[in-house]
């Protein structure tokens, strides 16, 4: 996506549809993961934005919470208590936290991960993005994301993951020295595994 381009409800839905990702790992939803972002690469220290945390609700069913805690950057986040976001307002639900960047952010996320029993159903997904503000309309103010990621989907996520487990690491990412390289390491591993059984059925 064009970072100039403003986000879409179609592109967040896109994105609740997902399992694909840079990485991709089955993460244990429910536990607390550490997720490190070093963002002098993409924006200069000094500039503003806006962190938004996105829980959509893909099953129609209130039955998920996400829970953001730790959050601390070398910048100067407006508001650093913790996040808690659920899908009890519909579809699209989100916190949003100014903030002037410094170089790096660092934060906790949980996600209880319930699944409905409805296999027709789409999970609930979790997506972390990094805003700017485009306000020179006052009555059309317009979010769009800061810089792009290498999302498959284009939406510019920097983390994805959905009630199943799935979570997907997008490039800008800085990964924890624990959970973050185990997930990458089990997605390669699982890739590998994938592989080798095609092959073996297809030989067969």
């Amino acid at each position: 996506m064009n970072h100039n381009i403003p986000r879409s409800l179609h592109h967040r839905l896109a994105a609740a549809l997902t399992g694909l990702g840079l990485f991709l790992a089955v993460c244990s939803t429910g536990q607390a993961t550490n997720y490190n972002l070093d963002t002098s690469a993409f924006l200069a220290p000094g500039s503003n934005g806006f962190l938004a945390f996105d829980l959509l609700d893909g099953d129609g069913v209130v039955n998920n919470t996400l829970t953001i805690t730790n959050l601390t950057s070398d910048g100067i986040i407006a508001d650093v208590s913790n996040v808690t976001v659920t899908d009890a307002g519909g579809f699209f639900n989100e916190e949003l936290r100014a903030i002037q960047f410094g170089t790096m952010l660092s934060f906790d996320f949980q996600f209880t991960g319930f699944v409905t029993a409805n296999p027709l159903a789409s999970p609930d997904m979790f997506g972390f993005y990094l805003l700017g503000l485009d306000d020179s309309d006052p009555n059309n103010p317009v979010y769009y994301t800061l810089f792009p990621t290498s999302d498959p989907l284009g939406t510019d996520a920097l983390i994805a993951l959905d009630a199943n487990g799935t979570l997907g690491v997008y490039a800008g990412s800085v990964p924890d020295t624990g959970s973050t390289l185990a997930f990458i390491g089990l997605a390669l591993a699982l890739l590998m595994l994938a592989r080798k059984y095609r092959s073996r059925r297809f030989t067969a």
